[in-house]
């Protein structure tokens, strides 16, 4: 069950997370230049493309499980299956989607030249961290930390930023 071996496991991944999320966006912010100055709606838009990405293969791959297995009929796969796996997966990256479009709308409408540099670089953290969710899910559910930590956690910095800066405007 949930051993102390398994959740030093967690804990390593979420921290290893935070390291590795840090670097790549930080170095991402202030190495990649930034792109031409696009509308606020576009500049969303167009972040939001990896993350609506690793949802689409991800719904991609359940009905591929779910046409080449015995899930045809929508029925609840087993528990452990890969289709089980699957499904987990979409539900996560369905939630890690809906927080990090709405801190990254947040983020542009209150702090919109720091979140337009920011932004291109946490969609695609995103994208290689729903692959990390997966492939970590797929070898030890533990190891799926280190992927939920990095689409989680920038997003909630990202939403928390945008709301201090809100704060300190009308302070």
């Amino acid at each position: 069950m949930n051993s102390s071996s398994d959740k030093r496991s967690v804990v390593k991944g979420i921290l290893v997370s935070w390291i590795a999320s840090a670097l790549f966006i930080g170095l991402y912010y202030f190495y990649v230049p930034s792109p031409t100055r696009l509308p606020v709606f576009t500049t969303w838009a167009a972040s939001l493309s990896v993350p609506l990405l690793s949802f689409i293969i991800g719904i991609g791959l359940a009905a591929r499980h779910r046409h080449l297995v015995d899930y045809i009929d929508g029925s609840k796969p087993e528990g452990g299956t890969p289709l089980d796996l699957i499904l987990r997966y979409n539900q996560n990256t369905l939630e890690q989607l809906v927080i990090f479009a709405g801190a990254s709308a947040l983020a542009l409408a209150l702090m919109p030249v720091t979140a337009a540099k920011l932004l291109p670089g946490m969609s695609l953290w995103f994208g290689f961290m729903r692959l990390a969710f997966y492939q970590g899910y797929k070898r030890r559910p533990t190891l799926r930390a280190f992927g939920f930590a990095g689409t989680f956690h920038p997003s909630l910095i990202l939403f928390f930023a945008a709301l201090a800066s809100l704060i300190l405007r009308h302070v």
